[in-house]
């Protein structure tokens, strides 16, 4: 008896059992859980709020740091309009490498000294200029201007209308970034003709694009008689870009 009395359900037994629960600490499983997706974490991510052009003020902020932009939150426009002027010196310098690169140095002129905010291409040539890489991303898209390994990667977010730059000094996770979004070789233009694609590739966008599942019918193989058409998959990512 006194050899199974150790396992009853005892007073003295049930004290024992709960003092010797491990202590679940809940605060370290939130932290890891957020550390896995800190791509998505609005705090590692600055949005400009002063100014007309955030979207210059990203890439601003990514070639001096948050510091130095909000030191001219009181001048902001008179500095913007300077820091523009500038870049229309730099890039009438270069004119050539803007051309290698398929930018026309009167398209940035006009959009620096005319536009009240910059465009995307005027962005890329910011990039080129200052020998940045470029890492422009959206809900859906992900487009890469790269240029050289060992120059810096500027990350600039587009989303819920929203320019936002990376802050961090560690890089975001490109898996998690990509796995949820279509790479595309031009920004203004994500998608090509229909001949371009594969059916498989248009598959893969579908689910990216989070209009199916993978185990559905309609991006299951080609056996399947449910599985959509080439000309069908084309239509849906071409109508949810």
């Amino acid at each position: 008896m006194n050899n199974i009395s150790k396992y009853m359900l005892s007073t003295h037994n049930i004290n024992n059992i709960l003092n010797n629960i491990p202590n679940i600490n809940t605060q370290n499983i939130t932290k890891k859980e957020n550390s896995q997706n800190d791509y998505v974490n609005v705090k590692n991510f600055y949005s400009p709020n002063f100014g007309d052009d955030p979207l210059f003020w990203c890439i601003y902020i990514s070639i001096h740091d948050v510091n130095t932009y909000l030191n001219h939150k009181t001048n902001i426009y008179q500095h913007g309009n300077q820091v523009k002027m500038e870049y229309i010196k730099k890039a009438k310098e270069n004119k050539q490498l803007l051309k290698n690169h398929k930018i026309k140095y009167r398209d940035v002129e006009g959009n620096l000294s005319s536009d009240k905010q910059i465009n995307i291409t005027t962005l890329k040539a910011i990039c080129i200029l200052e020998h940045i890489n470029l890492i422009f991303f959206t809900e859906k898209l992900w487009y890469r201007q790269k240029l050289d390994d060992d120059n810096d990667n500027c990350y600039i977010r587009f989303i819920n209308k929203k320019y936002s730059i990376w802050i961090k000094d560690t890089e975001p996770e490109h898996y998690n970034i990509l796995a949820s979004r279509i790479i595309v070789d031009n920004i203004d233009k994500p998608i090509r003709s229909a001949s371009y694609y594969k059916k498989d590739d248009l598959r893969e966008m579908v689910i990216k694009l989070g209009i199916f599942s993978r185990d559905h019918d309609a991006v299951s193989s080609n056996k399947n008689r449910n599985s959509y058409t080439k000309s069908k998959l084309y239509s849906l990512v071409k109508d949810n870009i």
